[in-house]
């Protein structure tokens, strides 16, 4: 229409109604749904609302991208039946309608059951001969934690390896360390933490730690640890109650299974997650000298028995 009568005409009608009359096609929104937990709801619709002209009609071509793929997960030029491509084949709900207009009725995608490899930025492309308009949003789908636990290391008399674990996350989660000293009276953030994250199928699983000297710490410390999803309200946290010098120093909070530990020398002094399958929990290094230790001193004394009986 606009080079019909001219662009004079077109930014009077663009005037009157900016939502209707674009020179062309033009998306109004790309909506998508707020954060999901993987596999919490039926179905979801990622919709992209968009106008068009009568001369648009003859060549109208919809497009849905994810993240930075160049091929479409999902194409529509009307009037052929929608196409769901990619990581989307057999994914979608291709008879949903999202309006009863035969040029924007399959502009929507409805998911069904979203699950976390879906995860991701979406984008909208609309177009015909003369004109084309796209836009972008992310939809999330976020796995909470499987477990999350906090565990202390004696690493010696004086020091103490606090460490965090979250299994099973997704996307990639953020952490923090909190101190609290004098039943929680006095809280502080801790600073110089370090966050080891790593992808385990698909899921990230993440371990913060860091070394206290006990001089340093009140006669009842509690730590806090919390996993966060950023795009997210989820957030989830593990909580220690440690007392300097006791041998008994563990009081922590934990979710869903236990942890389990392995001693492998990836982290010097630190207890790593382990990548089998297998329940059981191996003993850690400070216990299994203390361990052996016990057992030579049992088998000195007897010894000097025996030689004291010959």
């Amino acid at each position: 229409m606009c080079f019909i009568f001219g662009w004079s005409s077109c930014i009077v009608l663009i005037l009157l109604d900016p939502f209707r009359f674009g020179c062309g096609v033009k998306i109004r929104q790309l909506r998508v749904p707020a954060a999901l937990e993987n596999g919490s709801v039926p179905a979801a619709i990622l919709d992209c609302d968009y106008t068009y002209e009568s001369g648009d009609t003859f060549s109208l071509v919809v497009k849905w991208f994810l993240n930075s793929g160049i091929q479409p997960v999902y194409q529509w030029i009307p009037p052929q039946p929608p196409q769901a491509l990619g990581i989307l084949a057999n994914r979608l709900d291709l008879d949903y309608r999202a309006s009863e207009d035969n040029y924007t009725m399959h502009r929507a995608l409805k998911i069904i059951s979203p699950t976390v490899e879906l995860s991701g930025e979406y984008r909208c492309h609309v177009s015909s001969f003369d004109t084309e308009d796209s836009q972008r949003n992310t939809f999330t789908i976020y796995a909470p934690a499987k477990f999350v636990s906090v565990q202390p290391t004696k690493l010696n008399d004086d020091t103490v390896n606090i460490s965090c674990h979250a299994l099973g996350l997704f996307p990639r989660p953020t952490a923090e360390m909190r101190i609290y000293k004098g039943r929680k009276k006095n809280r502080g953030l801790v600073s110089d933490i370090t966050l080891v994250v790593r992808n385990s199928d698909g899921l990230y699983d993440a371990m913060l730690y860091k070394v206290f000297e006990d001089s340093m710490l009140s006669a009842e410390t509690v730590f806090e640890c919390v996993f966060s999803i950023l795009g997210t309200s989820y957030s989830v946290k593990g909580m220690l109650t440690y007392h300097p010098g006791l041998s008994n120093v563990m009081k922590p909070t934990s979710h869903v299974k236990s942890l389990k530990l392995s001693t492998e020398p990836s982290l010097i002094g630190v207890p790593t997650l382990a990548t089998n399958s297998s329940s059981r929990l191996t003993i850690q290094i400070p216990t299994l000298v203390l361990l052996l230790k016990l057992i030579a001193n049992m088998l000195k004394s007897s010894y000097s028995w025996y030689s004291d009986t010959e």
